[in-house]
């Protein structure tokens, strides 16, 4: 539409590898994800053609290969695993979020998770502006004023701690007891995996820090 408008200037796009290269377009991960599945597949011998129907499978389900993966396929394996909890953090993401728009017996609950996140939003805006703790004053603070501050900081760090906690254990309990499963095995996966790689490196001999 903004090309048919001159209002757009489509040139630099028309050669793929200039375009990767100046930072107008990226690589898929699609392709990167099936390059990783090829090498898990050629190793292991799984069913699955693709990397789509891998991560559609369960965690409990891909469990078993994971045990006789090499150290190249753990690597792989760890990478899809990722791709599997980021796949599923938003489809629960998705799930609230339609929950939350749609009246039920469980809004009161939704919107006290809401009402966390906003708080949260709002109470960590120091963060990146430290000083606007300050009542008062402008320019450089004083010594007594990074004093005040540093204690200031202290004390709303571990205000935001305290509500985090609450806002993951009160979205914990909106989720339903098969996406709880669900992430409990992948983050499983992810353990067995980290530990195998780090075992398979120092079988190989590699360097232990």
């Amino acid at each position: 539409m903004l090309e048919a408008r001159n209002l757009a200037d489509v040139r630099p796009l028309q050669s793929p590898a200039e375009a990767r290269r100046w930072g107008y377009q990226f690589d898929s991960y699609r392709q990167r994800y099936q390059q990783l599945f090829t090498v898990v597949r050629e190793q292991l011998e799984v069913p699955q053609s693709n990397f789509v129907d891998w991560l559609k499978l369960s965690a409990d389900q891909r469990q078993p290969w994971l045990q006789d993966a090499d150290l190249k396929t753990s690597a792989a394996l760890l990478i899809l695993e990722q791709a599997a909890l980021r796949q599923q953090v938003q489809h629960i993401q998705q799930d609230l979020k339609l929950r939350f728009m749609t009246e039920g017996h469980e809004q009161d609950a939704l919107n006290e998770a809401g009402q966390l996140m906003q708080e949260l939003l709002r109470d960590s805006g120091f963060l990146s502006r430290p000083a606007d703790l300050l009542p008062q004053g402008y320019g450089l603070p004083q010594p007594t004023d990074q004093a005040w501050l540093q204690q200031a900081i202290g004390e709303r760090q571990a205000g935001l701690l305290e509500m985090t906690e609450r806002l993951d254990k009160r979205v914990i309990g909106l989720l339903f007891p098969e996406q709880q499963r669900e992430l409990d095995g992948i983050s499983g996966n992810l353990a067995l995996l980290r530990e195998r790689l780090r075992q398979q490196h120092q079988d190989g001999g590699g360097l232990s820090l």
